[in-house]
Order: C-alpha cells, then sequence, then structure tokens
C-alpha cells in the first residue's frame, strides 16, 4: 500500500483498540495525579493561610516584596500601623507606589513637602539595605525597620515597636546630661570655696580636685590630670621640693599618712611653702576618701597673736594692786586675779570659773566673810545681788578684822559684769577716828554751848541760847506756817519798896521767881531765858495771839506767890499777829515794847 493511501481498516481498528487501551491504561493514573494535585493546591492554601495567621500574630510590622519590588505580603500589624492605607494595600504594587501613598495620606511625620526628593533617598535606601532605619509613626510611638535581601532576590521589611527603648535611651541621656550637668556644678561649686577639696575613689586615686586645691600643689599640677594615686601625689610633690622640712624620712611619713587615711577620720596639720595647711580626711560610703585642706595661716597667727594678747591681759590683771574679777552675761566667773582671791580668802574655795556670783555670795555668808550681814543674810544678799546686777556708784564693803573695800562694777558690752576691788581700809578706819573725834567734839561743843547758853544766877537760859531758839523756831514757824509767841518780862520793886533793890536783886529770890516761870513753860519746845538783870523772857511755840491773856494772867500768877511786893510788866507779840513780824528781830522788838491795855499791864504782885 501506498504510504500517501487511506489506512485499511483493520490497521484502523487495530490503531483505535491500542489507544483505547492506552487511555483505559492513563485513566487511573490521571485521576490519580488529578486528586493528588488538588490536594495539594488545598494543602498549600491552607500553609498559606497558617502562616498568615502566624505572622498576624506577630507584633512586628511585616512586609515581603518580589524581586521587582513589588509587594507579595504583608500582616495584621502592618495595617495596624497604616491604618489609612488598609485598603489601598493588594499584592504586585510597588514599594515606592506604596511609600507616596503613606506620605500623601500623612502617615510619614518626617517627610518634607514636596517629598519627591525624599522618596527617591528613602527608594534608594531601601534598594541598598544597611543600618536599621529608627522613624517615629504618626502616632507618636517608635519603630525600628529592618530591611533585609531574599535568596530569590526578593525583600522582608519588618518594624519593631521600640518606644520603650527609645524613651529610656532618652532617659539615660537626660541623665546623662543632668549627671554632667550636676558634675558642672559640683566642679564650679568646690572650685569657688577657699578650701581644697579633693576626692579619691576606693582605689585611692584622684578623681576631683578643686580649683583651691591645684593652687596648693603649684609643683605638681598637671599630674592631678592624670588621676594619680594618693602615694604617687605625694612622692611626686616631694620629689618636685613641695613638702620641705619632714620630721623623717618620706616612706616612714608616707606609711603613717596611709594608716592614717584608712582609718577613716584624719585630721595633720602641714607645712606648705611657707603656708600651714590644716587637712582633714574622711571615708565616703563607696570606700573613697574626700580631703579638705584649709589655708590656716592667717588663723594660728591671729590665735598666737591672741594667746599673747591673753598673756598680757592675764599678766596686766595680775599686777593690779586692786582685786579685779569679771563675771559673763549669765553672771558666772570668767575670771579673777589673784589679789582677788586674797581678799575674800573666806571665799576663795568658791572662786572658780563657771561659779555663780548668788552662790559665791552664800558661800561667804556660810564663812563669815560678810559681817555687816549678821542677822538680816536674805536681805542683805537681796541688796548685793541689785546692786552687782545694776551697777550704780561705788560701794563700802565690810570684811573681817575692820577691813574695808570700795568695790566698783560696771556692765560689759555683752552683759556681763567687771568689778575692781580696792582695800579702802586704811581710809576708813582714819574716818573712823575723825568720826570719833568729831563726835566728841560735838559732845563738847554741845556742853560747851549747854554752859554758855545757861544763866549762872537762875539755873534757866541766857539771852544768847534765847536768840538761837527763837531764830529756830522762826524758821520753823515760817516753813510750816505755825503760830509763834514771845513773852517779856520786867520785874521791878513798889514805889514803897524803892530803897530795896538788894533784897530784889538777890540771887535767891532772881531763882525762886526764874524756877516759877519756867513751870510755865511745860512743852518740849518752850524755852524760858533770862534776859537782863530784872528781865525775862517766854518763847512758845505753837501759840498764837489768842491765848496770850490766859498766858499773861498764868505768869502774874506765878510771880505773885513768889515775889510779893514786886511789879511784873509782861509785854508780848506773836507771829500770827496782824501784821505779822517780817523778821525774829521785829518779832523781839515787838515783845519788848508796852503791851496793849486790853491784854497786859502792870501788875502788882
Amino acid at each position: 500500500m501506498d504510504a500517501a493511501g487511506p489506512m485499511p481498516l483493520d490497521a484502523l481498528l487495530g490503531a483505535l483498540a491500542g489507544g483505547v487501551a492506552v487511555a483505559l491504561v492513563l485513566l487511573p493514573w490521571a485521576l490519580q495525579w488529578r486528586a493528588r494535585a488538588r490536594r495539594a493546591q488545598a494543602q498549600a492554601l491552607a500553609d498559606t493561610a497558617h502562616w498568615q495567621q502566624v505572622f498576624d500574630t506577630l507584633d512586628i510590622g511585616l512586609m515581603v516584596f518580589d524581586a521587582e519590588d513589588r509587594l507579595l505580603r504583608w500582616n495584621a500589624d502592618y495595617e495596624r500601623l497604616y491604618p489609612a492605607m488598609a485598603g489601598e494595600l493588594h499584592p504586585g504594587m510597588r514599594f515606592e507606589d506604596l511609600l507616596r501613598a503613606a506620605v500623601d495620606r500623612g502617615m510619614v511625620p518626617g517627610a518634607p513637602t514636596p517629598p519627591d526628593a525624599w522618596i527617591a533617598e528613602r527608594v534608594a535606601q531601601h534598594r541598598q539595605p544597611r543600618e536599621p532605619i529608627l522613624r517615629q509613626m504618626a502616632n507618636g510611638r517608635w519603630r525600628r525597620i529592618t530591611e533585609r535581601y531574599l535568596a530569590d532576590g526578593g525583600m522582608v521589611s519588618y518594624s519593631i515597636d521600640v518606644t520603650a527603648l527609645v524613651e529610656q535611651g532618652e532617659a539615660l541621656k537626660r541623665t546623662q546630661r543632668d549627671a554632667q550637668a550636676a558634675r558642672q556644678r559640683l566642679q564650679e561649686a568646690l572650685d569657688v570655696l577657699p578650701a581644697g577639696i579633693e576626692w579619691f575613689d576606693a582605689e585611692d586615686r584622684l578623681v576631683l580636685a578643686n580649683q583651691r586645691s591645684r593652687q596648693m600643689f603649684p609643683l605638681i599640677g598637671p599630674l592631678l590630670d592624670e588621676h594619680p594615686t594618693f602615694e604617687q601625689l605625694v612622692r611626686a610633690n616631694h620629689a618636685a621640693g613641695g613638702l620641705p622640712g619632714l620630721a623623717t624620712d618620706i616612706d616612714s611619713w608616707i606609711h603613717r599618712r596611709l594608716a592614717e587615711r584608712r582609718s577613716g577620720q584624719a585630721e595633720h596639720l602641714l607645712q606648705v611653702d611657707g603656708r600651714w595647711i590644716r587637712v582633714h580626711e574622711r571615708r565616703t560610703h563607696d570606700g573613697g576618701t574626700v580631703s579638705v585642706r584649709l589655708d590656716v595661716t592667717t588663723e594660728l597667727s591671729e590665735r598666737e597673736a591672741a594667746e599673747h594678747a591673753r598673756r598680757q591681759l592675764h599678766d596686766a590683771i595680775e599686777a593690779l594692786p586692786d582685786g579685779f574679777a569679771l563675771y559673763d552675761a549669765d553672771d558666772r566667773l570668767v575670771l579673777c586675779n589673784e589679789r582677788y582671791r586674797t581678799i575674800y580668802r573666806e571665799s576663795a574655795p568658791a572662786l572658780h570659773p563657771g561659779a555663780h556670783f548668788a552662790d559665791v555670795l552664800r558661800f561667804g555668808l556660810e564663812h563669815g566673810q560678810y559681817p555687816q550681814a549678821l542677822g538680816i543674810e536674805e536681805a542683805w544678799l537681796a541688796e548685793r545681788l541689785q546692786s552687782h546686777r545694776e551697777p550704780g556708784p561705788p560701794v563700802l564693803q565690810e570684811l573681817p578684822g575692820n577691813r574695808w573695800l570700795r568695790i566698783d562694777e560696771r556692765r560689759t558690752r555683752d552683759g556681763g559684769v567687771a568689778g575692781v576691788r580696792a582695800d579702802v581700809t586704811a581710809l576708813v578706819r582714819r574716818e573712823q577716828v575723825l568720826d570719833k573725834l568729831n563726835r566728841e567734839l560735838d559732845r563738847a561743843n554741845a556742853r560747851l554751848a549747854d554752859l554758855l547758853g545757861q544763866d549762872p544766877e537762875t539755873g534757866v537760859a541766857n539771852d544768847v541760847a534765847l536768840q538761837r531758839a527763837l531764830t529756830a523756831e522762826w524758821a520753823r514757824s515760817r516753813r510750816h506756817g505755825s503760830p509763834l509767841t514771845l513773852l517779856s518780862m520786867t520785874v521791878d520793886p513798889a514805889a514803897e519798896d524803892a530803897g530795896r533793890d538788894d533784897a530784889l536783886d538777890a540771887p535767891a529770890a532772881l531763882r525762886a521767881l526764874a524756877q516759877r516761870l519756867a513751870g510755865c513753860a511745860r512743852r518740849p519746845g518752850d524755852l524760858v531765858a533770862r534776859t537782863g538783870p530784872r528781865r525775862f523772857a517766854l518763847l512758845l511755840p505753837h501759840t498764837g495771839w489768842a491765848a496770850l491773856d490766859v498766858l499773861v494772867q498764868h505768869c502774874a500768877t506765878e510771880c505773885r506767890s513768889t515775889a510779893a511786893g514786886w511789879s511784873v510788866q509782861v509785854s508780848a507779840a506773836a507771829s500770827d499777829e496782824p501784821p505779822a513780824p517780817g523778821s525774829v528781830d521785829e518779832l523781839r522788838a515787838r515783845a519788848e515794847q508796852a503791851p496793849p491795855p486790853a491784854v497786859a499791864g502792870r501788875l502788882r504782885a
């Protein structure tokens, strides 16, 4: 058969039969493969859904791009980060388009306007990923974006919320800034202090030194910035000549100083470059050491000068011939010299610094220091304390053995009391002798005055005594406005007895008459005086003109009973007489004149 001719029927049937046989043979395998393919596709979909669930449970914004930079997959956290993009995301979306859509919707706070240059820069960064990117989101939180290439040329991009880390970092930075500022302020504060300050750590290395401390170590200034140990500082300073005149070798000195520093509290005095430095060292809680260096050169000089002045003052006080004592504002003894203790020898055991003045006085009262206080101790103590607390003029004080002090006390500026006790025993004793002599002289003068003021014949006062008493009573009458009366009496013989003058002038007769008149002067201030050979006067204080009539009659009666046959003429004057006499002499002159007829006249006895 020609090859180009039709196939014989047998051959066609044979071929169909063979094809049917093959088809029957392949059909079960095809059905089985299709079933497996469906199962594989279902498994793949299940796996995809499973991994998507896994991705969605992560708190990581996750995106996957293919080799053409087209979006393949993203998770739920990413959609939460960009809620405005939820309806725009779809597979196949390019990264640049996704970025531009986010910028347009305000989801990228740091993007400028216009954003083209920024987008181009971000796309270039996306295609050449290096370090993770830190970005603040629209909600204010911070994300760290990491981008990495996959083996097939695709890319995975994920972001993690690092807000807490960022805030911690910012807090740490603020703390570091605050710490730096605090350290700076501390350094500035230490630099203005007049004392040198050094701070060593637990290994005894210098951590900090202020400006004043650096000035105290001019020979090793650069070394202070190298954080040397204390021993290195000392050795370097000694080598540079900064520790002249050490009493021992440097090794022994350093050994002793290190032992002092380890004790926790050390103080010592150091001479540096002619200046005296007092060093105070204290341990800190972390094992370090803080050293404070004070320049006490001026203080030591002033203290030495003050001590010298104190010694001079003490020597001057001890050289005083008088007793000296100083009490403070609380009335406690500050100091007293030896002379003061000698003067108050009975109270000396109580005279110690700090003793209260009142206690010293009480001790003296118990030991007989103050004779003036005998029997009136409490009253004397109160008066002495008052005069001590409120000093006034100098006062005299008696001591045992008729010794006398002149006490002169003054308040000090701080409220204390400074007092000087001068022994004036010689002066007081001289005054005592003079007082005794004066008293004796006064008694002699009184006796002489009594003798000079007495009439020797009659025993009554004479004219001198009358004038003295009249002057005193006149002054008292003028001062108090009281009345004063003076009677004058003249005794003459009667006409028929004119030749008997001798009888009338007999002393016995005159003395008897004077005694009768003295009986009329019964009050203490009344006075009878003989003012002439036959003249008498009667001085009556506190007696006025109205009482004269009674007085004249009384005097006449007394005279009648004594000198029978005598003629007695009585005249009187009173200080309340209108017009009142202007002087003693006028009063006496009126009394010696003839009395008014209505008051008195010649009375025949």
